[in-house]
């Protein structure tokens, strides 16, 4: 998955019909890699400059060639809100407190300087896309001074798994024969 221009984070997602799998690898944003024609540089770095070809090329580098990659499916912010809002909303298992500044609303400093945050409480939470969003883009936790971007991929992963699981339920539901 990619933001717009400045990619929040690159998801492999290998599919296995035959098990009824699928599996993730989250590449964080700010990994060093080779990027050809631009040597060592954040990965994120490939798709600002040189758009999915590029990003696919710094990806193998990155990956040591392991993991071939078939297709890209570039997603931005507002299309993954939309998505998970046309499903009715995910249901996500928050770990911890969360309350982060991150992404302010407000239009002026002083009021976001006011605004105490985004929050979450731990427990199962039914979110739509905008909290779902807000919640996997939440890069510092400030009730954990371990958060990093790791946590934060981690979350990403939380709310791409529960929006994959939610559209394997609503595409089995709309197979089914009305009569």
């Amino acid at each position: 998955r990619a933001g717009d221009r400045h990619s929040d984070s690159i998801t492999l997602l290998r599919t296995d019909p035959a098990h009824g799998r699928l599996y993730y690898l989250s590449i964080p944003r700010d990994l060093v890699t080779t990027i050809p024609g631009y040597g060592q540089a954040k990965i994120n770095t490939a798709y600002q400059v040189g758009g999915p070809r590029l990003a696919i090329q710094a990806v193998l580098n990155a990956t040591g060639h392991a993991i071939p990659i078939n297709h890209v499916v570039l997603v931005n912010f507002a299309q993954f809100k939309d998505l998970i809002d046309a499903v009715g909303g995910i249901d996500i298992v928050v770990s911890e407190r969360i309350q982060s500044k991150f992404d302010c609303p407000y239009g002026t400093q002083a009021r976001c300087d006011r605004w105490p945050g985004w929050r979450f409480a731990p427990g199962k939470q039914h979110m739509n896309g905008q909290r779902a969003l807000i919640y996997s883009r939440v890069r510092k936790n400030v009730l954990n001074p371990g958060d990093s971007d790791i946590t934060r991929e981690a979350r990403n992963q939380q709310v791409e798994q529960a929006l994959l699981s939610k559209l394997a339920s609503f595409s089995t539901f709309m197979r089914l024969p009305f009569n």
